[in-house]
């Protein structure tokens, strides 16, 4: 019997959900190389990487600028803050390619 699984999607059979539950339940013990400090410290930086911490502005566009920008982000399904946050990223981070 295969379910489907709720994170990912993805279906799976029987021995890789006994295997998930297995692993999920503490059965393997994975110890690191590193030490408790290297890996706390790893896992900061990728919480941090993964959820960078975010602080509220406010700016004024002209109307017809976030008309178009809302527009723009209609097309990509994506909310048109998103997309704002998306264009400045790229741009501070010399990525933004012009037409």
């Amino acid at each position: 019997m295969t379910s489907k699984n709720p994170r990912t999607g993805s279906f799976y059979d029987a021995e890789d959900e006994a295997l998930i539950k297995e692993i999920e339940g503490g059965a393997y013990d994975f110890d690191s190389p590193l030490g408790q400090d290297a890996v706390a410290r790893l896992k900061a930086m990728a919480q941090n990487t993964a959820n960078p911490k975010r602080k509220q502005i406010t700016t004024r566009l002209p109307d017809r600028d976030l008309s178009k920008l809302r527009a723009i982000a209609m097309q990509k399904g994506i909310p048109y803050q998103t997309l704002i946050a998306s264009i400045i990223h790229q741009y501070v981070e010399g990525t933004l390619i012009d037409k």
